[in-house]
């Protein structure tokens, strides 16, 4: 050698022997790894059958590594192998050690040499070993040593490929080391797929690898990523159906797949012209457990463009690809689920707040932030204080409430929180806490926050125009609640206008009224009043009681000007009278001025007012005119809407007050009318009755008088006898009609005694029996099985039956049968009925109608008071009589009489 390679030489061997020396255990465990990994099964089980042998190359090695120390002094190295090794190594067993350790050198010398700078390191390595292996086969076989040359640089040649093998393996095994980087780099699922495939395309040196993944409804599989010659050539969205093609197959088998004969595969998809020019393909399955969740295809245009090297290696690449996958899908759905959440918290018409144990805003929605008129930037990841210092939940007590929530759980409903805006008025706000759990054990507190200031402030004007109403209704007084419905337009406890006047239409003159106007006459009386108010706070109905104080209310200022005001109707210019045909609100402003008669500017002298129509039961009758024109304040739509639906009460207690003084009209003439009715009825009654008793008694009296003139002119005693029989039979009769007179007129009070109604009515039957007889009517009583006892008086429905009994035999001159029914009735109020029944000749409708009427009777004699009396004495018992007839079946009358309560108590 030349000085030149001697240096080469020798700087190359002392780079040899340090890194020998540094990796020397790295050295024999991958020399154990490459025993047990070595595809040449009979090296293995030379090196195998005999853990000695194992031992003594370590030892071998030891030496070798020693020896390199001096890499000119061989005959040191041959000595040591001669004197040591051969009670060991067969000639084929100290080749293959040679050639293994050659392997494991070569390996560590092109991984940490700089092959560039020292280029005959290889083939110093190759030198040594080689003059080592012939020196021994010269000293020991000589006759072999041309074999074994041959077969050493046949092992030469298979640890060159073998060698080749390794660096594709060590060069796959690194690529799938930086693809596990790559899946760690990014949650962005495309973007690791587009890294990966342009990774494993350009460390493998493959001319076009295709990552697939299987869509979620499981019929297809979409490739989602591609490098290499064709990556051009692939349409957008490319797909295949599972269980067609090679990539679809592959996947409906979860089986890889390797052809080195692509144009001959019958499974084989050409998605485009160029693909045909593909020889070789390899594609592998990705899959989580038994869940395919896609392929990883290979396509090379050379005919042995793959190996099962290849395939082992794309197989354990697939494995991680499979978890790229999984969490890929897991942070798609996490991201999903988190823009689900996102979009629901932002559809929340609520401000709502995601808050952590230190107060940091992890979300805030839309609605928070224009709610405080906030920027996002400034409020997302950043301390809630930095935004809201003034927020409540910052103060002591709100801070105590988040860490109670955050300590227990348990939602926290904070109500009647004010919340300030930088002016006089306070917004009230009512606060939702509640903890969240999330997956980092990190909870979050959910902070909801509803406004309810507008709430309440319709609550108030709600429960205000309720009272109003409440208040108006009771108020009949038509000047009075002229002032109470001002009052409220005006007063600061009701809707809080400065003045106001009401108009009423008036239907005759077609004329719109100025009835009457409330409100300061000029600023300082409104300063005045203003302040007396603010001191008091008086409530609606403080305000009314000052009406009962004043002389005059309706004679103010104001209100002797509204009374001045007439409008037309018929004015197709005039606001107020528009107001009043249209049935709508206005808000007046300058720009209206010509709409206002000169009656309602000169009473204002203002041209900024509200005019609202009074309506009741679809009809206008008036308007209210409100103002601002001491107070400035403008006059806003929720004022407007408020004295919108307070006009409709006002107009209803109008009506209604109007209705009162209509009806208290009507009654005051029904009133004199009854009056006069009354004194004309009664005198009417009283000729009806003197007629009807005049006709009664006349015909006694003309007997009487007749047989009294004639017993003055023939004075004999057998005619005066039978006269006097006469005169005391008429006597009799006039008797009994002053009787009934009297029964009708002053009924006697009751005295009632708890009875059994089926004996008294056959006793009383019994009384008439003889009546009965001689018309020979058969009576019969029929009569309930435990009636309840009642309260009667006694004489009063003997009277009752006695004349209903002989009104119903009289009915039957030529004979028949008479029944008494007596039945409990049950309903609201439990009674007895009594059912006097006849075969008789009946009545006809109009007789029954008028059968129990004063002095009505069928009879040819009689007063006509007998059912009359009847029908008097059951009512004042508590109960009814009725009756039901047809001509020529008979005539039932009924009798209904509570069952136990007594009219007017028992007697004693």
């Amino acid at each position: 050698m030349s000085s030149t390679v001697q240096n080469t030489t020798s700087a190359a061997w002392h780079t040899l022997h340090q890194i020998c020396l540094q990796e020397q255990d790295h050295i024999m465990s991958l020399w154990q790894q490459h025993i047990q990994k070595m595809e040449t099964l009979t090296l293995r089980e030379d090196l195998q059958e005999n853990t000695h042998h194992q031992h003594r190359l370590s030892g071998f090695l030891d030496r070798i590594i020693k020896q390199l120390a001096h890499p000119g002094d061989y005959q040191h190295l041959r000595l040591h192998i001669l004197s040591d090794q051969h009670d060991t190594f067969t000639p084929d067993a100290a080749g293959r050690v040679m050639l293994g350790l050659r392997t494991i050198l070569l390996q560590h010398v092109t991984q940490n040499i700089p092959l560039d700078q020292y280029p005959n390191c290889e083939h110093i390595l190759d030198e040594i070993l080689l003059r080592v292996s012939e020196y021994y086969h010269e000293k020991r076989y000589r006759e072999l040593a041309k074999r074994e040359q041959g077969h050493l640089r046949k092992h030469n040649t298979e640890i060159a490929q073998l060698l080749d093998v390794e660096k594709k393996r060590s060069t796959h095994f690194s690529t799938i080391n930086h693809v596990a980087q790559i899946a760690l780099s990014s949650l962005e699922p495309n973007e690791i797929f587009r890294r990966v495939v342009h990774e494993v395309q350009q460390s493998f040196g493959y001319q076009h690898v295709s990552l697939y993944v299987v869509e979620l409804d499981a019929k297809h599989i979409v490739m989602h990523a591609r490098a290499g010659v064709f990556e051009d050539n692939f349409p957008e969205g490319y797909r295949q159906e599972i269980g067609q093609g090679i990539v679809g197959s592959v996947v409906a088998s979860n089986t890889p797949f390797l052809t080195n004969d692509a144009p001959n595969e019958p499974r084989r998809i050409i998605a485009f012209p160029e693909e045909k020019n593909t020889q070789a393909e390899l594609c592998v399955p990705i899959c989580r457990g038994d869940r395919v969740l896609g392929a990883l295809d290979i396509l090379s245009q050379d005919k042995s463009g793959f190996d099962q090297t290849d395939a082992r290696s794309l197989r354990v690449l697939a494995d991680q690809l499979a978890w790229v996958i999984h969490n890929a899908r897991l942070y798609q759905e996490t991201r999903e689920l988190k823009e689900f959440s996102e979009q629901v918290l932002q559809t929340i018409p609520l401000p709502l707040l995601l808050l952590d144990s230190t107060l940091n805003v992890v979300f805030a929605n839309s609605e928070y932030i224009s709610y405080h008129n906030l920027d996002t930037n400034s409020v997302i990841a950043n301390p809630l204080q930095k935004s809201r210092p003034d927020s409540y939940l910052v103060s002591k007590e709100g801070r105590e409430v988040l860490t109670q929530v955050f300590k227990t759980g348990e939602p926290q409903h904070l109500t009647g929180i004010k919340l300030p805006t930088g002016t006089y008025l306070n917004r009230v706000v009512e606060i939702l806490i509640t903890r969240l759990e999330t997956a980092n054990d990190a909870p979050l507190a959910l902070v909801v926050i509803e406004d309810i200031t507008e709430s309440l402030e319709k609550a108030y004007e709600s429960s205000l125009l309720r009272q109003i109403s409440q208040t108006m209704q009771g108020i009949l007084d038509t000047h009075r609640l002229l002032y109470t419905i001002l009052t409220c337009v005006t007063a600061g406890t009701g809707l809080g206008f400065n003045r106001a006047i009401l108009f009423q239409v008036d239907a005759d003159t077609n004329m719109l009224d100025g009835k009457m106007g409330v409100g300061p006459a000029n600023q300082e009386e409104a300063s005045r009043i203003w302040t007396e108010l603010a001191l008091r706070n008086p409530s609606v109905d403080d305000i009314l009681a000052q009406y009962d104080l004043q002389e005059s209310p309706e004679l103010t200022k104001l209100s002797q000007a509204a009374l001045q005001i007439q409008i037309t109707l018929d004015d197709p210019e005039d606001i107020l009278a528009k107001a009043v045909r249209e049935q709508q609100t206005f808000t007046i402003t300058e720009e209206d001025a010509l709409t206002i008669s000169p009656a309602l500017w000169a009473a204002l002298g203002s041209t900024h007012f509200v005019v609202t129509p009074l309506v009741a039961r679809n009809q206008t009758i008036g308007v209210i005119v409100a103002d601002n024109l001491y107070s400035g304040s403008a006059i806003t739509e929720d004022s407007v809407d408020l004295l919108r639906a307070f006009a409709g009460h006002a107009a209803l207690a109008l009506e209604n007050a109007k209705l009162y003084q209509e009806l208290q009209d009507k009654i005051d003439q029904l009133q004199q009318t009854q009056k006069e009715l009354l004194q004309s009825e009664r005198l009417a009654v009283i000729g009806e009755l003197s007629a009807q008793i005049a006709h009664e008694i006349r015909n006694p009296l003309a007997t009487i008088g007749g047989f009294a003139r004639s017993l003055l002119r023939t004075p004999d005693p057998e005619r005066t006898k039978t006269a006097a029989q006469i005169i005391a039979k008429e006597v009799t009769r006039l008797e009994v009609l002053l009787t009934d007179i009297l029964h009708y007129t002053r009924p006697r009070p009751l005295a009632c005694k708890k009875v059994s109604l089926p004996q008294f009515v056959e006793d009383i039957q019994q009384m008439i029996g003889n009546g009965l007889e001689e018309r020979q009517i058969t009576s019969y009583t029929q009569a309930e099985e435990n009636l309840p006892e009642t309260y009667i008086d006694l004489d009063q429905f003997k009277q009752v039956l006695i004349n209903l009994l002989k009104n119903a035999y009289q009915a039957m001159p030529d004979g028949g049968e008479l029944t008494v029914f007596i039945r409990s009735k049950t309903g609201s109020i439990p009674t007895i009925e009594i059912e006097i029944r006849d075969t008789g000749e009946g009545m006809a409708l109009e007789v029954q109608e008028k059968l129990f009427t004063p002095y009505f009777t069928t009879k040819t004699t009689g007063t006509g008071l007998g059912l009359a009396i009847c029908k008097q004495i059951v009512e004042r018992h508590g109960g009814h009589i009725f009756v039901q007839s047809n001509v020529g079946q008979g005539t039932s009358v009924f009798i209904h009489i509570p069952q136990v309560t007594a009219s007017e108590g028992e007697s004693t």
